[in-house]
């Protein structure tokens, strides 16, 4: 029995890092998608403003520094393909935060459901909480709740913030780009929020109840 005991401790503490990991990686595309979602709407919002720091940057990588090369540039650059460009990597990030988020949530499901495991290898009984750190002891020690309304916060902002962010730019497409531009754009702008819509369903679901851990690998796979 230990070594068998051994072994399931061990996967579970890989299986913890995995997941952390991902928490990790949630949290950063997160404050990626912010920030692509503030530098599209800076060009978007102030082109006058925006797209001559864009030149600026792009000229100093570049070394152009003489003032008629910096002209030229500036008249020949394609600004609308860059907003385009900035759009897709908003969609990107949404995915990929997406993608996170359900890796996270289906890492802890798992966790709980190998502490149950554990601790009825090892007879513990519910006196003890012993491996009950991603299950029952974080449920019960969640704070009356109030760490509930963190991720509801975070999801309202990112929400208020794309859907502001979207119908600005599918307002200056209209007045300002070309009928192709605006159609592709709208279509990114449509699978957006479609992501970010599913986004927010999988955070927002309870954690389903699953008595082992081989049950939650069964329900892992058949997602797939």
């Amino acid at each position: 029995m230990e070594p068998a005991i051994k072994i399931l401790a061990e996967h579970y503490q890989r299986s913890y890092e995995v997941t952390y990991k991902f928490w990790r990686q949630r949290n950063g595309v997160f404050l990626v998608l912010l920030a692509l979602i503030a530098a599209s709407a800076l060009l978007i919002a102030s082109p006058s403003g925006g797209h001559p720091l864009l030149l600026s940057a792009l000229a100093g990588y570049l070394g152009v520094t003489n003032c008629s090369d910096v002209a030229s540039l500036q008249s020949a650059f394609p600004f609308q393909l860059v907003d385009s460009v900035l759009l897709l990597g908003v969609f990107y990030a949404t995915v990929n935060l997406y993608h996170r988020a359900c890796a996270v949530l289906r890492g802890y499901d798992y966790l709980g459901a190998m502490e149950k495991e554990i601790r009825s290898m090892l007879g513990l009984d519910a006196g003890f909480v012993s491996f009950t750190r991603e299950g029952d002891f974080y449920k019960n020690q969640r704070l009356g709740g109030r760490l509930k309304t963190v991720k509801y916060a975070y999801a309202l902002l990112l929400g208020f913030l794309l859907l502001l962010f979207l119908f600005e730019r599918m307002r200056y497409d209209w007045y300002h780009s070309s009928p192709w531009l605006f159609v592709f754009d709208s279509l990114v702008a449509l699978a957006t929020l479609f992501y970010y819509g599913v986004y927010v369903e999988a955070s927002f679901r309870k954690a389903k109840s699953r008595g082992t851990s081989a049950e939650l690998r069964n329900d892992v796979h058949a997602r797939h």
